[in-house]
């Protein structure tokens, strides 16, 4: 395939956390159609399954205005980052964030916190991918750690901070995706499934190069093309 492998990741909900899910998927089909559902009750079970698990599981909704009045996915991160201790993991196709995001990722490695985020080798989006590369500078700077993924393109939107707090879902670390796309995620406290997503993250280190300074570099034409697409980044 010209994006060679496709890594992504998924997750599986079950019990009451559906009904969130099932009636975010509704309220955006309303959205989208000028035939309104009255009400969603036929499409939501009286009773769900029980599950005696550990941990709680949150799934969540983002999109514009007027659905949603605040950048819900954008606070989630920023929580995220803000909160961890030891260690933050992202995977993320894009990486072209705002101050609020690249702020937040820099305090965190400069206070000892082990930052690191997998981005793909193999672009989907050439200029997207050097605007991407472009804004590793800053972070590498401030001691986050960046990888790319060697064999292909990372689709996997997953977060995960000190084995206790995690987070997946179609949410990429770009404008669009934070302010204009409907998007939604998953977000997990304590849950089981945590451990399984800190071994699928652990695996993919060793199939990636770490990035410095000099391997990150562009040519002089791609950083003239990055800057200017820098300024069209919301349309990106």
């Amino acid at each position: 395939h010209p994006l060679g492998h496709w890594k992504d990741c998924a997750l599986m909900v079950r019990g009451a956390a559906v009904q969130t899910l099932t009636v975010m998927f509704l309220t955006a089909f309303d959205a989208q159609d000028a035939t309104r559902l009255e009400n969603y009750d036929e499409f939501v079970p009286e009773r769900y399954e029980y599950f005696d698990e550990e941990g709680i599981v949150q799934p969540f909704g983002d999109g514009p205005r007027p659905l949603y009045e605040t950048h819900v996915a954008e606070n989630v991160i920023l929580d995220m980052i803000n909160g961890a201790k030891k260690y933050i993991y992202i995977t993320t196709p894009y990486l072209i964030i705002n101050n609020n995001l690249s702020s937040a990722l820099c305090r965190a490695a400069i206070s000892g916190v082990d930052v690191r985020i997998v981005t793909p080798r193999i672009p989907d989006k050439k200029i997207v991918f050097w605007i991407t590369r472009r804004n590793y500078r800053k972070l590498l700077a401030s001691g986050v750690k960046i990888y790319e993924y060697l064999p292909g393109f990372v689709h996997a939107k997953t977060y995960l901070s000190d084995d206790e707090v995690g987070m997946v879902g179609t949410i990429n670390m770009d404008y669009r995706s934070l302010v204009h796309h409907y998007e939604c995620g998953v977000w997990m406290y304590k849950t089981a499934c945590l451990k399984d997503i800190r071994r699928d993250l652990e695996s993919l280190f060793p199939e990636c190069e770490q990035m410095t300074p000099e391997s990150a570099r562009l040519s002089v034409p791609k950083r003239v093309i990055s800057a200017l697409g820098s300024l069209f980044a919301p349309m990106l």
